[in-house]
């Protein structure tokens, strides 16, 4: 699991975003890597995802902070069945042609 704040950096997230982007080089080495076994290796990159988590953190922002959020959003924050819907399709035969990607999900 990485994140889109490594498309979408924000001002205090350089080590959390450091941290997602070496994620994502290391995927790709490692898919390179294990292909000749047939092991494949994806990233998943979620924007923002309606949990506990941002509920809490919609009690800390202002009301305005929180539209312009959801204004880089046009279908809306996704949900835990999103990510969820996205980890099945890659376990899936369906993505036997994948590997060494980041797929990102924001609903952008």
């Amino acid at each position: 699991m990485s994140s889109i704040a490594t498309k979408l950096p924000y001002f205090g997230g350089g080590i959390y975003i450091s941290s997602k982007t070496a994620l994502e080089g290391y995927a790709k080495t490692l898919a390179l890597e294990l292909a000749p076994d047939r092991i494949r290796v994806n990233v998943i990159s979620p924007a923002v995802i309606h949990t506990p988590m941002l509920d809490k953190t919609a009690d800390t922002i202002s009301e305005e902070a929180l539209e312009k959020l959801r204004a880089v959003h046009p279908l809306g924050f996704g949900t835990p069945e999103d990510v969820a819907n996205t980890v099945a399709f890659l376990m899936s035969d369906a993505s036997k042609w994948i590997t060494g990607e980041n797929i990102h999900l924001g609903g952008m």
